[in-house]
């Protein structure tokens, strides 16, 4: 599923909102969202956390901190409760250093996550690209 992914978004940029589905719409209630869209030269992302199930107001968050003050399109690419997740990337907008390395995992701890989300920016960029780190991540409920 990795080198999948890391086709699909090197292809277009609108193929990272349908990729990221693939990680898994948990539930149509959670409190953990994570918004995702195109910037310019490279992926931005949302998120939100600590809301109550199916709050509203948790994915309006994660759109609007995906979409930043230049609006980007953005849109929730998955939900999560008692999981963790993590963003992973090789540079930040609009500092990108080509190639691009871009990973997101939802996962039932933050280890995982992490590892997995690394996993992916390291396989998208490939050899002698920047490296990877761990942008955002956080847990909800139970999952540590």
């Amino acid at each position: 599923m990795t080198r999948t992914l890391a086709v699909l978004l090197r292809l277009m940029p609108a193929c990272m909102v349908l990729a990221f589905g693939f990680l898994g719409m948990r539930s149509s209630t959670a409190d953990g969202v994570l918004a995702l869209g195109y910037a310019k030269g490279g992926p931005t992302y949302g998120w939100a956390a600590g809301f109550s199930k199916g709050s509203a107001d948790a994915a309006a968050h994660a759109l609007n901190e995906c979409r930043g003050i230049k609006k980007y399109n953005c849109e929730v690419v998955s939900t999560f409760h008692d999981q963790c997740f993590a963003i992973s990337s090789n540079g930040t907008a609009p500092q990108w250093k080509s190639p691009i390395g871009f990973g997101l995992a939802i996962a039932k701890d933050s280890a995982t996550a992490a590892q997995e989300a690394i996993g992916q920016c390291q396989s998208m960029a490939g050899q002698g690209a920047p490296p990877c780190v761990i942008r955002k991540s956080d847990c909800e409920g139970s999952a540590k």
